[in-house]
């Protein structure tokens, strides 16, 4: 994980792994300071992530490549990060594609040490991806190698924590990128964990709506899971309103003007048909006398 601080000066930080993994190498630098400290992966080392980075675990140890390296547990890795920052007043980090990527894993793991003040000493993030798509149109790619190549002619080893955090901050000066801009593509850390606790929420709405895997795509399972609504929601939709109860919980407006989750009729329709017996047993036991007229 890579950062490279701003405001007064910046800081760019790197974790090479998914957002959903352990920290195992933090690096910050700023100017001629630097920061770098490698943590033993706490869950087992992916063999992809392995062959990406070149750090890979043998006997209890952390190499990479063929060179083991120092390690720190996760605690004090945060407390020294932490202690490096403070000669840094509310400094913002920066990393590339750190919007989904590394302030997600870099919050999350702040946020199973409360004892960290991390969340207060860092003011937020600045993501340069966004950046360079407005200052660099039309660049074939936008992942950091290609652009210090493409726009600088430097080839570098990519994934080594410290070497993308001077990278990129080599690239930033480069580009004599305002700080006006940086800071239009800045988000706070209270943004960060509120998209952790989404999603945390989302994977958990997830998994309610599995009885409907068998009429709907994934994408569309994880739309409606992201948009707040479980099975039981769609259930009692269906049970108040039947096929329209359907239609309007998926189809309500949000505040951009667009659907919720869908109006797409063949969809609707297909959640219908899953839950219709619900609804013609309500229908039912709600018009019990009529019916029992009925059928006599």
């Amino acid at each position: 994980m890579w950062f490279f601080v701003i405001c007064p000066c910046t800081s760019y930080f790197w974790l090479p792994l998914g957002p959903d993994a352990d920290i195992v190498q933090l690096a910050c630098v700023c100017g001629e300071e630097s920061f770098n400290r490698y943590v033993l992966p706490q869950s087992p080392f992916d063999p992809k992530a392995s062959a990406v980075t070149g750090l890979h675990v043998v006997g209890g140890k952390l190499f990479y490549k063929q060179t083991k390296v120092d390690t720190v547990n996760i605690e004090i890795c945060l407390k020294d990060f932490e202690t490096w920052l403070q000669r840094f007043h509310k400094p913002l980090l920066v990393c590339h594609n750190g919007k989904v990527f590394d302030s997600i894993v870099f919050i999350r793991n702040v946020l199973k040490h409360p004892d960290s003040c991390l969340m207060t000493t860092v003011a937020g993030f600045v993501d340069t991806l966004h950046v360079f798509r407005e200052i660099l149109p039309n660049q074939p790619t936008y992942k950091l190698q290609n652009l210090v190549f493409n726009t600088m002619g430097i080839s570098f080893e990519a994934h080594s924590a410290l070497e993308d955090a001077k990278v990129l901050e080599r690239l930033v000066m480069h580009h004599k990128v305002a700080e006006g801009t940086l800071l239009n593509h800045s988000f706070g850390v209270d943004f960060v964990r509120s998209t952790i606790l989404h999603k945390a929420k989302t994977v958990e709405l997830l998994d309610t709506l599995k009885p409907l895997e068998s009429c709907l795509s994934k994408y569309m399972l994880k739309k409606i899971s992201s948009s707040g609504l479980s099975y039981d929601h769609l259930k009692l939709a269906c049970e108040r309103g039947g096929l329209e109860g359907i239609e309007k919980i998926l189809g309500e407006k949000t505040d951009g003007g667009s659907a919720r989750v869908t109006k797409n009729k063949k969809i609707i329709d297909q959640i219908f048909s899953h839950f219709r017996w619900f609804y013609y047993e309500c229908f039912i036991f709600q018009n019990r006398d009529f019916c029992k007229y009925w059928y006599m």
